[in-house]
């Protein structure tokens, strides 16, 4: 008796935006669509992809995340095609949001380091970061 195992593995690759010039504002670089589509991808990856397609840098605040009892590693499944990036991140956030105890997920924009901050509501207060306004999460199919 043969006994054969499959397994299959899901790799999302970032898709980079092509012939497009980006904006020097990270802000501006937000609205940027991006291609959404991860299936039980961790945080940390999810978050990564969609920085390297709009050519920003990602701070994922670990410290926080763990505070609020949140890790990189959790899995995010998002089936939103080709969307602004502030639409993925208000999609994300939504899942994580604060319930008054300062531990719902935020952005935060670093425009000298051309980067941005994913932590908590608590910690960016703590650090003096200023909070970046995400629209609301489109509502669930």
């Amino acid at each position: 008796m043969v006994l054969l195992i499959v397994t299959c593995l899901l790799f999302v690759a970032a898709v980079p935006v092509q012939g497009e010039d980006l904006p020097e504002s990270v802000a501006e670089r937000l609205k940027f669509p991006v291609d959404a589509n991860f299936q039980r991808t961790p945080l940390q990856e999810v978050l990564q992809s969609l920085c390297d397609q709009v050519k920003v840098g990602l701070e994922l605040d670990g410290n926080a995340l763990k505070d609020a009892g949140y890790t990189k590693n959790m899995p995010q499944t998002l089936m939103l095609g080709k969307v602004p990036m502030n639409h993925v991140l208000a999609t994300i956030a939504s899942a994580y949001p604060d319930r008054g105890n300062g531990q719902g997920l935020v952005v935060s924009i670093d425009q000298a380091n051309n980067a941005i901050t994913v932590t908590t509501r608590k910690f960016a207060e703590a650090r003096g970061l200023k909070i970046h306004p995400l629209p609301a999460a489109p509502p669930k199919p």
